[in-house]
């Protein structure tokens, strides 16, 4: 369940590099305090970001949709830019819960897995609009509201 005062608003200190997985190691320079973020294969120096929760979910879902917009299978959900979605947690249900307006069918999986909750009944599973009413009825009925 979740708590009173979960709905603050967020900023994430993020370090973006392009589409591939990398490490990213943390050095200290000696005798200066700032850190600098070194990709480990390609020694390039990456540049401090800060963004908002509303640009990184943006850029995910962006991504994401790119590269599964052709499959309709729950392979769509294992994407790693669908997992990131999910992995900023509740900070990013506002995102998600106005995406709903305009592009509801595949964003339920991440919000039952965020919350941990489903407000769909039975009676209304493969019926997007209905469904999408469910969510936006759990939605106004959280503290926040």
């Amino acid at each position: 369940m979740l708590s009173q005062n979960w709905f603050n608003p967020m900023t994430i200190l993020t370090h973006i590099t392009t589409n591939k997985s990398t490490n990213i190691s943390v050095f200290q320079q000696k005798n200066n305090t700032q850190s600098i973020f070194s990709n480990a294969l390609t020694n390039e120096v990456l540049t401090d970001r800060l963004r908002t929760i509303d640009d990184i979910f943006n850029e995910l879902y962006t991504d994401w949709y790119e590269e599964v917009k052709y499959i309709s299978s729950p392979r769509m959900y294992d994407n790693r830019h669908y997992q990131n979605i999910i992995s900023l947690g509740i900070y990013v249900l506002p995102c998600i819960m106005s995406k709903l307006k305009t592009a509801p069918e595949h964003l339920f999986e991440a919000l039952t897995q965020i919350t941990g909750e489903d407000p769909v009944p039975k009676t209304h599973w493969g019926d997007t609009e209905q469904m999408t009413e469910d969510w936006f009825t759990w939605w106004k009925n959280r503290p926040h509201a």
